[in-house]
This record gives C-alpha cells, structure tokens and sequence, in this order.
C-alpha cells in the first residue's frame, strides 16, 4: 500500500497491532496512523501478527464494541476510540489464560 491507496480509505478504520507483532516492523504501525484519516488502533498487550489467534473472543468483542460506537457516533458522548480497551483476564469460560496470566503478572508495569 502506499501514501495515496491509504489517504483514500475513506470509512472509519480498526486496526488490531499487537504489541508483540514480530512480523511486521513497528514503523509499518506508524505509517498506517500517519496515513489512514480515520483509523483507531487497538495495541493489546500480548498479542502477537494474528491476534485472532491469541484470543479471538477479545477480537470479536472489540470489533463488536467498534461497530456499536460508530452506530452510536453522535447520538451519545461514546466515541469511537471507546473500543479499545485492554483484554480481560479472564475468559468467558472463566478459566485464565497463558496470555492473560502474563497481563497479570505485568498489570503494574502496563499501569505506570
């Protein structure tokens, strides 16, 4: 993609960037800030290039939350950018995960 292809996506944009890509180099996160009007970004802590497959229950349900602060846009004080939110610790199942039991063992560290 270049400059132009990414200035011309003109619909509101959700990218999920793990903070532990290691596929991608960071300064690719940079350019699609830089150049997609109306981008949010989501950086879970812990996720890796496929976040889907670290949790795709915290995908989905960002995704959900995404969709549901566009429809809302304008019709209350929720914005857009109120979808990204860390992922939890616990899973639906309420067992912990391999991923979510690092998160916690860091929360002071992600809290400073």
């Amino acid at each position: 993609m270049t400059e132009k292809d990414c200035q011309q996506i003109s619909v509101p944009t959700a990218l999920f960037w793990g903070e532990d890509e290691r596929v991608l180099p960071k300064d690719h996160l940079h350019f699609f800030r830089s150049n997609i009007p109306s981008i949010s970004v989501c950086n879970p802590p812990f996720f890796g290039h496929v976040p889907q497959n670290d949790d795709w229950k915290f995908v989905a349900g960002r995704c959900a939350e995404f969709t549901k602060a566009l429809h809302n846009e304008g019709e209350s004080n929720e914005t857009v950018e109120s979808w990204v939110k860390p992922p939890s610790t616990t899973t639906t199942s309420g067992t912990t995960t391999k991923m979510s039991r690092a998160a916690e063992g860091s929360s002071s560290h992600h809290n400073k």
